[in-house]
């Protein structure tokens, strides 16, 4: 949620009003989260996501791409 601090005092206000409140919450694997995925923004650029055997192309390649800025 957004707050305003003043820097000269440390003295904050928090926004409470303009939270934004989660309902729900998906457990995945990290190599299952895809490039549109809102729980893409837990995935970072280096970040190296464990992927099982047999899985040719996982979503979460094309996150790291997109966030790295490599992105065709």
């Amino acid at each position: 949620m957004p707050a305003d601090m003043n820097l000269n005092t440390g003295e904050y206000k928090v926004h409470r009003e303009l939270a934004i409140q989660k309902r729900q919450n998906r457990i995945c694997p990290a190599w299952q989260i895809g490039e549109h995925d809102p729980e893409g923004v837990g995935i970072f650029p280096n970040d190296e996501p464990i992927v099982p055997d047999g899985i040719e192309d996982p979503p979460v390649l094309r996150l790291l791409e997109r966030k790295m800025g490599k992105q065709k």
